[in-house]
């Protein structure tokens, strides 16, 4: 009975009529910011949801419960991107920033308390 009902509204010309011009009507209404917000807001969930794919296949493929190729090669990369001497360098100097140690951290740090007890 449901699907005799809908099969009788869906063949109804009135009825199919009225939709369309709603939909028309609706379509209309929409501005132009409205229609670039929407597609903006599209873009930015469907960045963010790609991304957090990548990242739950990553963190799957970093806990060994699948094995991925691209995951292992983009993890090397970075490592040898990150421990590169030149890389440092570059984001030292954009930064502004001096990297050091723990080890020359905790010295120097040692050296300013020794200072400021005095």
């Amino acid at each position: 009975s449901t699907s005799a009902r809908k099969a009788n509204v869906s063949s109804n010309p009135s009825v199919a009529l009225l939709r369309r011009l709603l939909i028309t009507r609706t379509i209309q209404n929409r501005t132009r910011g409205e229609t670039f917000f929407n597609v903006f807001k599209d873009i930015i969930a469907g960045t963010f949801l790609g991304i957090l794919l990548v990242f739950f296949l990553f963190s799957l493929d970093y806990h060994h419960f699948i094995h991925l190729g691209s995951a292992r090669a983009f993890h090397d990369a970075a490592f040898y991107l990150i421990t590169d001497p030149r890389t440092i360098r570059y984001v030292e100097n954009s930064l502004r920033l001096k990297f050091i140690s723990v080890d020359i951290y905790n010295a120097k740090s040692d050296e300013l308390k020794r200072m400021l007890t005095k």
